[in-house]
């Protein structure tokens, strides 16, 4: 009787030991799993100068659908994460600003690889604020009518990279709009620092305008100033 009870309990350890690691097995197969994904993120950062901007919309397109959109507070950053055998557009703009386009294809990495592929980037994108003249804002469209940057997989170094061929043909086109953002940057420096300032004389110039306070209404304070006068000249 004792023998039997033992055995019983014997059964019942070893099955719940057998699904107790059963169970182990499946876990870690199944976060295997999960880790052996494709994975490519863009961990951006946008300014305005050398100033995080707060308020940037960045939109995200698969295609010609947008699939996200995110506004960036104080720091600037934002995030996304592409899926494999996809062609991406990515747009970085704020309300009077100018637009800035990037694109990214994920298409043309062998199975083999994508599968424990895990990549990104991290750029700092700079857009300023649209100037008034409308021949530079011509010039500017002109310009930004094309992406800033393209992005693909590279069989030679197996991984998705920034495509030096095409940006290399986009020197020129850079260079110009660099120089109008570095003119369009410091102008509004310059027009903030001249607010500023005139901000902080107006109070000064204000004050010597108002007659001192003694308690009097100015109709009372010029009829004061007329009896003192009378009385000087009489």
């Amino acid at each position: 009787m004792m023998f039997d009870l033992l055995k019983n309990d014997c059964s019942k350890a070893f099955r719940f030991l057998s699904i107790v690691l059963l169970a182990f097995i499946t876990l870690g197969y199944t976060a295997q799993e999960a880790k052996a994904q494709f994975e490519y993120s863009i961990d951006g950062t946008v300014t305005n100068g050398k100033k995080k901007l707060e308020g940037a919309i960045i939109s995200l397109f698969k295609g010609s659908t947008q699939v996200q959109q995110v506004t960036t507070s104080g720091n600037g950053k934002f995030s996304f994460k592409l899926d494999p055998n996809a062609n991406y557009t990515m747009s970085v703009t704020k309300g009077g600003y100018i637009n800035k386009k990037f694109v990214f294809s994920t298409f043309g990495m062998p199975e083999d690889i994508a599968k424990t592929y895990e990549g990104g980037t991290k750029p700092e994108i700079s857009i300023f604020e649209m100037p008034k003249d409308p021949n530079i804002v011509s010039q500017i469209n002109s310009i930004l009518s094309q992406p800033m940057a393209k992005f693909s997989y590279d069989d030679r170094v197996k991984d998705i990279v920034f495509d030096k061929a095409y940006s290399q043909s986009m020197l020129d086109a850079l260079d110009r709009l660099g120089r109008i953002e570095k003119e369009a940057v410091e102008k509004a420096e310059q027009e903030a620092k001249q607010k500023q300032n005139l901000n902080r004389r107006q109070p000064a110039s204000t004050k010597r305008l108002l007659p001192k306070a003694t308690g009097l209404s100015e109709r009372k304070i010029i009829q004061r100033r007329v009896r003192l006068m009378k009385k000087h000249w009489a």
